[in-house]
């Protein structure tokens, strides 16, 4: 056929014969050539599927059967050989300690194995799909904290941490899910620190006392009362901030103290470590102070000085809200 030549439905007729006789179908009703997106009606003599397709994709793709047949065909050719697939789960298993308790018949990526774990304390069977364990390295959820407890082993979990790290439960802990809060208190010589962590961090990843860990660390390390009274005196006379109370000192981030700035005596809270380390060397001063204006406010602020006009920056009216 020349190019550029429009094809007579008598030449279509034969090419779609021809490929009808080659995928092993047959025409449902008769086609009319009409462009290449065309639709063909056609029947699978393999499974008797009906389907229909556009001229341009029967002719091009050359299908044998219709889609299912080829999509049946294709997972046959990619199957991965049975031995090949049971020698991958026996290594597996044998890497991450599980048992394999029955035969499997490899037939694709989501075949389902059947598993159970035989670390200490654990014995738990479940059934993985063959891309995930062997491909994804997704091992035991008991072991990995993703298989949901009951009340009685969440409890006794939690227990027994408790009673290895030297804590104790604030209050009776119920087990909903992995992000249930336990209250906790640190009973070591020196600390008592409380504070609530999730299920999941206090038995999956260790999440233990903060103010210990920061012992150890050397990030807090307590100060004589002495000592932090003279630091925060000396800071107070340096920013022009007056101490509203007395305060005691237990650590850097725990401490809190109530001050208030002589230029514009706004008064607020703050920690020992923001006033004296944090934010740089100059530490974190006056929230007011701190407000930064703009140009143009800047320029009026001039202007109403300059005629004696006294201001009050960002003032708020509590009717207003």
């Amino acid at each position: 056929m020349a190019k550029g030549k429009i094809p007579t439905q008598q030449e279509i007729d034969i090419k779609v014969n021809d490929r009808c006789k080659e995928a092993d179908c047959v025409l449902v009703k008769p086609f009319i050539y009409v462009n290449q997106y065309s639709i063909i009606y056609l029947k699978c003599n393999k499974d008797n599927n009906l389907f229909s397709i556009s001229y341009n994709s029967f002719i091009t793709r050359k299908l044998k059967g219709c889609e299912i047949c080829q999509s049946r065909e294709n997972s046959l050719r990619n199957k991965l050989p049975q031995n090949n697939a049971n020698n991958a789960v026996e290594k597996k298993c044998k890497e991450r300690g599980y048992i394999l308790l029955e035969p499997f018949i490899f037939s694709g990526r989501r075949t389902k194995l059947h598993l159970k774990c035989t670390k200490e304390g654990c014995g738990h069977e479940w059934y993985p799909a063959y891309s995930d364990f062997v491909y994804d390295g997704c091992g035991c959820p008991k072991c990995g904290g993703r298989l949901a407890l009951n009340k009685e082993e969440s409890e006794k979990k939690v227990l027994e941490k408790c009673i290895e790290k030297g804590y104790i439960l604030l209050k009776p802990f119920i087990y909903k899910n992995n992000k249930s809060k336990i209250y906790l208190k640190c009973t070591k010589e020196g600390c008592g620190h409380e504070w609530n962590v999730k299920f999941i961090n206090f038995i999956n990843y260790d999440y233990g006392c903060y103010r210990c860990s920061m012992k150890k660390v050397g990030k807090n390390k307590l100060l004589k009362q002495e000592d932090v009274e003279i630091l925060v005196n000396e800071k107070c006379k340096e920013k022009g901030y007056i101490l509203l109370k007395p305060f005691i000192y237990i650590g850097n981030q725990e401490t809190i103290l109530y001050l208030k700035c002589t230029h514009d005596d706004y008064e607020w809270p703050t920690t020992y470590e923001r006033l004296i380390t944090g934010g740089g060397n100059g530490g974190y001063g006056c929230p007011e102070c701190g407000r930064k204006m703009n140009v143009s406010e800047k320029k009026i602020k001039k202007l109403l000085e300059n005629n004696n006009i006294n201001i009050q920056y960002q003032y708020k009216i509590n009717w207003l809200g």
